[in-house]
């Protein structure tokens, strides 16, 4: 029996309002007079004193622990919403503090303009942002896995049901709208149902339960082995709250293969694309739409030949859509060129086109008829892009790109004299003597040197007219950049298969022309109110279109920006307005740019 010593504690608030509420029930107590004192005698105790003081310590304590969790889980308030001009600003003042070579200052810079860490600030953009959604909506439950029988009980799942080792059953529960993001297909030896893909950032994704190959036994208890694919999507449709997939294991070497393949790579389309359209699209339902041009993530590539991707903009959706993958391109294009090349007559490779009243005119490759543009596309798909921040010091060059007749090279006279503290024209080569130029505006070298330099690999473009060469070189582009201007170059198209390189990094715009009616009537126009008639004929007007036209379907993919070119002035002023943009912001380059970046380069004359 405890002992009933008085407690010199007895002053205890707690204790007090345990003695007062035993004192008003004493009247209502019907039971023995010793059973009462005893309960008085044991609260008025030091032992029972003492539990009572450590049960409020231990309480207090909780509740000061609970409050200080709830302070820890309060979501800070970032610093910045945008990451990324401040890391630009950063880098602008490591680099114009004076980076030594291999100095730590250079080897911080180096991180912080890798595409990795790039890929780390647009991660924390995107949770201040509060750009991602929960997966609360939806549970997975695994309710058994044959074979797996002894630890059933302690997953909470049924009794084993004596289905064939390698099965498994799971339960996904909805409480909402969210598709579940898996296809189907019918294997044809046996007409088993196979699960074809599970779409990334999907209810079936998001569950790690089911794989791409897992053969499906049963839904919501119905078999499906022999159904047509109609039918099995009408057993999926049909359930209401959850629904029960008894699936036979895929193998588990395919499944750690899928699962390795996951991935997380920006890309820069380079084509159209519509799978409402796309008769090979193992699932127009699920396909995502792009023009060229636009900006995806890869999410998967676990499928060579149909990859899966969203938008870069896709404000959290986080649901993935198919796209051909480089594979399914590659293919497309062997069997388009077998078709092209039945069906163009066999005497079209040997026919020439002459240009310029008949002297042949070439800029580093020779110009006949089989460099027709509908007989030239390239195979163009993605390109992996990273952000690199701007070097104020080396802007990127300005590269124009036209058909003859639209005005380019008006374009980048106007742009040069109105802009001289910004823009200029790399200095040219050539073996002909310039009358009147002076060696800062021309260089002029003989045709053994120039012959050497092209040999070498020093220029960028270059040409022969007649007996003579011209040609842009790697080193006057950099001259011009390191005085702190834009090189604003006019070259062929084709240049810019080896012109877009990690040395220069040129931003390219593309000049086309109005629509023909446009500029028939602006012809028009201006014949009627001038006294001087202009000597374009329409047919020049319709071959400018039409070569405009055929250019952008061959070299579009290569193209940064598109202008359709009316006013001078007006297109002067759109370009400096996209440079602007260029020198100051982040900019989506080839990933090559950005690892091939080292800031301890140093510029050769």
């Amino acid at each position: 029996m405890p002992s009933t010593s008085t407690s010199s504690k007895g002053d205890d608030p707690l204790a007090q309002r345990l003695l007062r509420t035993l004192s008003a029930t004493k009247s209502r107590y019907d039971g023995k007079e010793e059973d009462m004192a005893f309960l008085v005698n044991m609260v008025q105790s030091n032992d029972f004193q003492a539990l009572m003081g450590i049960q409020q310590t231990l309480a207090l304590k909780k509740q000061r622990a609970v409050e200080m969790a709830e302070e820890d889980l309060a979501s800070p308030e970032p610093v910045t919403h945008d990451s990324g001009p401040l890391l630009s600003e950063v880098c602008d003042m490591i680099f114009h503090s004076g980076v030594r070579r291999n100095s730590r200052e250079a080897k911080l810079l180096t991180i912080l303009s890798s595409p990795h860490f790039h890929g780390v600030m647009s991660a924390h953009d995107r949770v201040a942002k509060g750009e991602y959604s929960s997966s609360t909506d939806w549970k997975t439950l695994v309710t058994a896995t044959a074979g797996e029988a002894s630890n059933a009980a302690e997953v909470g799942t049924d009794e084993y049901d004596g289905s064939p080792r390698g099965t498994k059953t799971v339960r996904l529960l909805k409480s909402g709208e969210q598709p579940l993001g898996a296809t189907i297909k019918i294997r044809q030896s046996d007409r088993a149902v196979i699960i074809g893909r599970v779409l990334h950032g999907s209810l079936a994704h998001q569950s790690g339960m089911l794989q791409s190959g897992d053969e499906v036994l049963a839904i919501n208890g119905t078999t499906v082995g022999g159904l047509s694919i109609d039918d099995v999507v009408d057993l999926v449709k049909a359930a209401q709250d959850h629904i029960d997939f008894k699936l036979k294991n895929v193998e588990e070497d395919s499944a750690v293969s899928h699962a390795a393949m996951e991935c997380h790579v920006t890309m820069r389309t380079q084509f159209d694309y519509d799978p409402r359209s796309d008769r090979l699209n193992p699932c127009r339902e699920a396909g995502l739409a792009f023009r060229r041009g636009e900006l995806l993530t890869v999410v998967s590539q676990a499928d060579p030949r149909w990859w899966q991707a969203r938008r870069m903009d896709s404000s959290g959706h986080l649901l993935a859509g198919l796209i051909p993958g480089p594979l399914e391109r590659q293919r497309r294009e062997a069997i388009r060129k077998k078709r092209d090349s039945q069906q163009r007559p066999s005497s079209y490779g040997s026919r020439k086109l002459s240009l310029s009243g008949g002297r042949k005119k070439s800029r580093g490759y020779t110009v006949t008829g089989r460099d027709d543009p509908d007989a030239m596309i390239e195979f163009a798909s993605y390109e992996e892009v990273a952000r690199m921040l701007p070097k104020q010091r080396e802007p990127r060059p300005l590269v124009l790109i036209g058909a003859a007749g639209v005005g380019c090279t008006e374009v980048q006279e106007q742009l040069v004299r109105a802009h001289r503290h910004l823009y200029s024209r790399a200095r040219p080569t050539s073996t002909m003597l310039m009358r009147g130029s002076t060696s800062s505006q021309f260089e002029q070298v003989s045709a053994r040197d120039m012959l050497e330099k092209i040999a070498e690999n020093r220029f960028v473009e270059y040409s022969r007219v007649g007996n003579h060469w011209y040609g842009t070189t790697l080193v006057s582009i950099q001259r011009v950049q390191r005085a702190g201007r834009t090189c604003v170059l006019h070259v062929p198209p084709k240049t810019l298969r080896t012109l877009r390189i990690a040395d220069i990094k040129p931003f390219v715009i593309f000049l086309a022309p109005s629509e023909l009616e446009r500029l028939r009537a602006k012809l028009q126009y201006r014949d009627s109110h001038s006294i001087v008639r202009s000597h374009r004929l329409d047919d020049e007007l319709s071959a400018m279109v039409e070569a405009s036209s055929k250019m952008e379907k061959v070299y579009g993919h290569y193209f940064d920006l598109r202008l359709v070119h009316e006013d001078v002035d007006a297109t002067v002023s759109s370009i400096d307005a996209a440079m602007e943009r260029v020198r100051t912001e982040e900019n989506w380059v080839p990933t090559e740019w950005v690892r091939d970046s080292d800031p301890d380069d140093t510029f050769i004359e």
